[in-house]
């Protein structure tokens, strides 16, 4: 919530109370959608302000629940309204501009491809080879990796959101990729990028 540091704090104990009760639920479907509403932090005090009088008088877990769902189909999932998450009057979140240009990237886990080489490989082990242009090495690697059989996590963010050192020996290319922890950065420039 605005300026709750990553977790949502009610105004009102008893939502609170209801809100930890339903993370403390057994069933982790349960647990996980009451924690995307804990961890809750890009909205403003006036639209946690108006959930709060929407969920008034919740004090069990249940009751936050279906008060939280009613809440979302009236205010937020909308047909010709504005929705809640738009609506000026409540200082919707700065998402800042959002540039038409921006770099995606997917990021890739890389524990798998690393443990199937021939003698498990350290993303630091990976990063040198890189860097000393250990090219059959590096090769090596990206056989196993390209392998579909070695189908790895991947997520995607722009490219503002990642930080990592550039691999790529053309990283003007379709296909510039980064390595940072155990995850591969692939950058994607202007849909070129081969998927997976």
């Amino acid at each position: 919530m605005g300026g709750n540091a990553g977790a949502m704090r009610f105004a009102d104990p008893g939502i609170q109370t209801a809100l930890t009760g339903w993370r403390a639920q057994v069933e982790a479907k349960e647990r996980a959608a009451a924690d995307n509403l804990w961890f809750e932090d890009r909205v403003s005090v006036p639209r946690q302000q108006a959930f709060e009088a929407y969920a008034a008088g919740a004090r069990a877990a249940d009751e936050l629940k279906r008060r939280q769902t009613d809440y979302w189909e009236e205010h937020v999932r909308v047909d010709e309204e504005i929705a809640h998450t738009f609506d000026v009057a409540l200082s919707p979140a700065d998402l800042a501009p959002i540039d038409e240009a921006q770099t995606i990237v997917r990021l890739e886990n890389l524990t798998r491809p690393l443990s199937q080489m021939g003698a498990p490989m350290s993303v630091e082990r990976l990063k040198q080879a890189v860097a000393n242009n250990e090219n059959a090495l590096v090769d090596a690697f990206l056989r196993v990796w390209d392998n579909p059989a070695c189908a790895t996590g991947a997520l995607a963010s722009v490219r503002s959101r990642t930080k990592s050192a550039t691999i790529s020996r053309d990283p003007t290319g379709p296909r510039a990729c980064e390595i940072g922890s155990a995850w591969l950065t692939t950058i994607v420039r202007r849909g070129r990028c081969r998927s997976r």
